[in-house]
């Protein structure tokens, strides 16, 4: 129930910024924060590694590049 109300608040927020900003300056916002959440998402399976995929379950996994985390 509560990831109902989640994802209707989120797509009423997105509803609100596309009014607000328009659906071209909306979509290319939301474009430009993909590379950060990747490197983020990168960054947490590469220290949680040893704990989600224990030894060589999945022996093809690999961080796909060095980076560092900043404050947004």
């Amino acid at each position: 129930m509560l990831s109902e109300v989640n994802l209707m608040m989120i797509c009423y927020n997105l509803t609100r910024l596309m009014s607000i900003l328009g659906p071209e300056v909306l979509k290319n916002r939301l474009k430009k924060l993909v590379p950060e959440f990747s490197a983020l998402f990168e960054a947490v399976l590469a220290y949680m590694g040893s704990f989600i995929l224990p030894g060589n379950t999945y022996p093809n996994f690999k961080a796909t590049r060095n980076t560092t985390l900043t404050a947004l």
